[in-house]
């Protein structure tokens, strides 16, 4: 089976959502996605009225007598690179899987996490009078200092990350026997390595500061998700 990322990119003209393979960026633009792979694919080419801006040649996969419902199955975050000439590009042309929907295991945890109200929460509020609470998500074993905003502009420091996403806390009106804790939740996240950062300097971490005043707390490394099951983390 050939398969090919569809669509041109023409001097920066708009993307067709409902045509050409894209990706949504943070700002919530569609650019086109691309490979740097190119032409036939064993001969065959594409439909003369499709534009190809590249191939993926896939694996040997198993075609199952009947019905066979299948999806591509690859990790954007590891395998996309913005090209300011072809937008985001795909780099890998054998880096992704072919699996029958219908046989794909569950391959999604949960991270369900508390936070110390009486030491954690009030200590980081003493200097920031306006504090937002939030944790942050990171991906892999993510040190403190490599915890970057969603905004920062600063780079440099090996193995820096931005965030995942973000989960704010919630204050239970029942205190728990040890202690007031709030709660935050990950849900739906894919089993891997993960860390978390608590920062009470949330609201810094906009476009307009360029994360100016942000910075994380406190951290969690070393955090295991497996599928199907929740993993629970305490600040």
């Amino acid at each position: 089976m050939c398969l090919y990322i569809n669509g041109q990119h023409q001097g920066g003209g708009q993307v067709d959502i409902d045509y050409d393979s894209h990706v949504r960026d943070i700002d919530g633009s569609y650019l086109y996605l691309s490979t740097p792979s190119q032409g036939s694919c064993a001969g065959a080419k594409p439909p003369q009225n499709a534009r190809p801006t590249g191939r993926l040649v896939s694996k040997t996969f198993t075609v199952q007598k009947g019905y066979n419902n299948l999806a591509v199955w690859f990790n954007l975050e590891d395998t996309l690179r913005y090209n300011k000439n072809h937008d985001w590009r795909f780099l890998s042309n054998k880096n992704f899987e072919i699996v029958h929907i219908d046989d794909i295991p569950p391959r999604l945890g949960h991270i369900n996490g508390t936070i110390d109200i009486d030491s954690i929460q009030s200590v980081c509020h003493e200097n920031s009078f306006d504090a937002v609470d939030s944790v942050y998500l990171y991906r892999g074993a993510t040190e403190q200092q490599q915890m970057l905003g969603f905004h920062t502009l600063r780079e440099g420091i090996e193995g820096e990350r931005r965030p995942k996403e973000g989960a704010p806390i919630a204050i239970p009106l029942i205190a728990d026997p040890s202690g007031l804790k709030g709660q935050f939740v990950f849900d739906s996240v894919y089993a891997d390595e993960y860390a978390v950062g608590y920062t009470c300097t949330a609201q810094h971490d906009t476009e307009e500061t360029n994360g100016s005043g942000f910075e994380i707390y406190q951290s969690i490394n070393n955090i295991i998700v497996e599928p199907g099951r929740t993993t629970r983390v305490e600040f």
